[in-house]
């Protein structure tokens, strides 16, 4: 028993009820990100972006790194030049943190706009005897892609698009039938040109989300998102 003199002074220290440590409350936590909640517009780490500016600075041409899983032959190349990677990484992120998204999301690689407009120049082709191919239902079963992603249950699909040599990305919400459109540089492209070159998405997508019980409208709205950041390089 601590006799009540050698308190005399000293402040006791009672555990809250509701707060054992102040970085144990989002509300009190500084620069608070919610890792289960996903953000579109969630700006790059600064310490992150930092240090990759200084490793990609002194990366040498031709240069083989392991990045994840995948073995990339020349590291400097594949981030001047490619994305498809950078999707499966996203898929494999999924995968592996799914509390990460809060709903089904579902991302394609580059190749799969290719195909949709392989298929749509088919379409203009032949008509009324066209068919979507069997290939880009693989695509709906997540069998054409790796770490493929089913699209059964799925509200929200991303694809990466390039366009006269500029990239942007376009998420699709299939609850409101519109395509959503992130461009870094907005002033590159008029409405009716991005109509344009998402025609494919536009007419194959619905047709394609059907064949999983996806409810969507057979004409998709295409719509900019105006909080997209311009990019140094976009």
């Amino acid at each position: 028993m601590v006799k009540s003199k050698e308190l005399a002074g000293k402040r006791l220290r009672v555990p809250s009820d509701h707060l054992s440590s102040p970085l144990t409350s989002t509300i009190n936590r500084r620069n608070f990100i919610d890792g289960s909640k996903i953000d579109l517009f969630q700006k790059v780490d600064p310490v992150n972006e930092t240090g990759f500016l200084n490793w990609y600075s002194k990366l040498g041409t031709g240069v083989a790194y392991e990045l994840g899983s995948v073995q990339l032959t020349d590291a400097k190349e594949w981030f001047n030049d490619h994305i498809d990677i950078a999707m499966y990484l996203l898929r494999q992120r999924t995968t592996m943190y799914p509390k990460s998204f809060e709903n089904k999301r579902v991302i394609m690689d580059f190749a799969f706009k290719n195909m949709l407009d392989i298929a749509q120049m088919t379409k203009e082709f032949c008509q009324d005897n066209f068919t979507i191919p069997d290939h880009l239902f693989n695509y709906v079963h997540g069998k054409s892609q790796l770490n493929g992603q089913t699209w059964e249950g799925c509200t929200h699909l991303y694809i990466p698009v390039l366009a006269n040599a500029h990239w942007f990305a376009v998420e699709m919400n299939f609850a409101e039938s519109t395509l959503y459109v992130y461009d870094p540089d907005k002033s590159l492209f008029t409405q009716g040109q991005l109509e344009n070159f998402l025609e494919s998405v536009c007419y194959s997508i619905p047709f394609l989300a059907k064949s999983v019980n996806i409810s969507v409208e057979d004409k998709v709205q295409v719509q900019r998102v105006d909080g997209t950041v311009k990019r140094k390089i976009s």
